[in-house]
């Protein structure tokens, strides 16, 4: 299982395009690139609240995304992440 830090990685999808690797629910894997750069996002988003969903007491088991290819909205979840790079833009 990959250890990492989550505040850290979604500040990297906040400033980056990443391209993420993980295990989807039926076992099989996926890659996906994805961001949170606001330039990308559809509508009035509040980004600050993902932030705050990292606080130690609220730790969400999936992290949302913006699918760069697919156009709409995705999650992965933590325990599942196999990997990530950052994508060169």
């Amino acid at each position: 299982m990959l250890v990492l830090d989550r505040e850290k990685l979604v500040d990297l999808l906040l400033e980056n395009i990443l391209t993420v690797t993980f295990e989807k629910v039926n076992g099989e894997e996926r890659v996906m690139k994805c961001t949170l750069i606001r330039d990308y996002l559809p509508g009035d988003i509040d980004i600050s609240k993902m932030k705050e969903e990292l606080t130690p007491t609220v730790k969400k088991p999936h992290q949302s995304v913006w699918d760069i290819d697919a156009g709409g909205w995705r999650s992965f979840r933590w325990d599942k992440l196999k990997g990530y790079e950052i994508e060169k833009t």
